[in-house]
């Protein structure tokens, strides 16, 4: 009875709005939203937004916290600096609702914070700075026309619903940095074809993390320890998993539904294979 009423939650999340607001082990170097290759051509000093575009405060520990997008750029270049304090820190609903189309984020930068850009239905490209440790909830919810997630390459944490009905995204890419998930980061992402986890990640997903995807090939490195609950759920053209390394602990139903014949590949060189739940319902297949 638990499982049934979760996924009769988790079917209401697909077919309802949210509220509020890849080599599989290789980073790849072409992207819309990642940290070093741009899609926002390399810029100069004239190309950053002056600090009379945004509404900001310097915080107690000196870092400076972006509060409101007050200019008229479509694209937008944060500064790194303003009143020569550090920007770190984007704040909640900084962007939300605007018209922007891109925008680029200082290496300064370490927290995205809740809504930030949600319903940013323009918005196309994200260049991430590369110490960016927290994107949380709901922070890219509803952006219509990206096309591709690279998320930063030492983030730690993503917040649940962080990139939810993004409709557009067709790749996704973890870094092995991400320690934390919230509740199904990128559920309702319907237009996704591939998922790459870099190797050296340990966890996957949490409850319903991928749900809705058109993904039909998953690699799993040998890196990884666990796999959530109903992670892979609502894959309607999911086949195949490769495996890496040894069986991972999972939860349950974590790859798509049993009818639609999933095959799942492993390393019969490596433990747990024989005694993994996975053998309960899907077809495992040794790769030689």
């Amino acid at each position: 009875m638990k499982k049934a009423l979760a996924l009769l939650l988790l079917a209401a999340l697909l077919t309802a709005p949210l509220t509020g607001c890849d080599t599989a082990d290789d980073e790849p170097t072409k992207t819309t939203t990642e940290s070093k290759d741009n899609v926002i051509p390399e810029y100069n000093a004239a190309d950053v937004n002056p600090a009379s575009d945004f509404e900001y405060k310097v915080r107690e520990d000196g870092g400076v916290t972006i509060l409101k997008y007050i200019g008229k750029d479509e694209t937008v270049v944060i500064p790194s600096t303003i009143d020569g304090k550090a920007v770190t820190l984007i704040g909640e609903r900084a962007f939300a609702g605007t018209s922007i189309l891109s925008v680029a984020m200082p290496d300064t930068v370490l927290y995205i914070a809740s809504y930030a850009f949600t319903g940013c239905k323009q918005l196309k490209t994200v260049r991430f700075g590369d110490n960016i440790q927290l994107i949380l909830n709901e922070a890219f919810h509803n952006c219509e026309l990206l096309e591709e997630v690279i998320l930063p390459k030492n983030l730690k944490e993503i917040g649940q619903y962080a990139f939810g009905n993004c409709i557009a995204v067709q790749k996704i890419w973890i870094p092995k940095t991400v320690e934390k998930w919230g509740w199904s980061p990128f559920i309702g992402n319907s237009s996704v074809k591939e998922i790459i986890f870099e190797d050296g990640l340990k966890k996957i997903g949490s409850y319903g993390a991928f749900a809705g995807c058109q993904v039909e090939v998953l690699r799993i490195p040998a890196s990884v320890e666990s796999i959530a609950d109903i992670a892979f759920t609502a894959f309607p053209n999911l086949k195949e998993v490769y495996f890496d390394g040894t069986a991972p602990t999972v939860g349950g139903d974590v790859f798509a539904t049993p009818e639609q014949g999933v095959k799942i590949y492993y390393n019969p060189s490596m433990s747990g294979w024989d005694t993994t739940p996975l053998r309960d319902t899907y077809t495992l297949i040794p790769k030689s």
